[in-house]
């Protein structure tokens, strides 16, 4: 996960819903531990915000569709 020297340590209060998604995103994902979770997903979710802040994020489905992906907490 291009981890450095340069690490700081944090604690976080989960509830019971957050660390099943934790959970499932370290499966889905393959990641080795749970703060490989949390960093791969705060850099996706940086990622994302910098493409709502240039336009929009649209999805195109298998079937053809076109749907916009809107990100409430991500708006420019």
């Amino acid at each position: 996960m291009g981890m450095t020297s340069d690490l700081r340590k944090v604690t976080m209060n989960l509830s019971e819903a957050d660390v099943a998604r934790v959970n499932f995103l370290q499966t889905k994902m393959q990641l080795r531990t749970k703060a490989d979770v949390v960093a791969t997903s705060v850099l996706y979710t940086k990622i994302l915000a910098d493409l709502v802040d240039d336009g929009d994020i649209l999805i195109r489905h298998r079937d053809g569709r076109i749907e916009k992906l809107i990100l409430p907490h991500l708006r420019p």
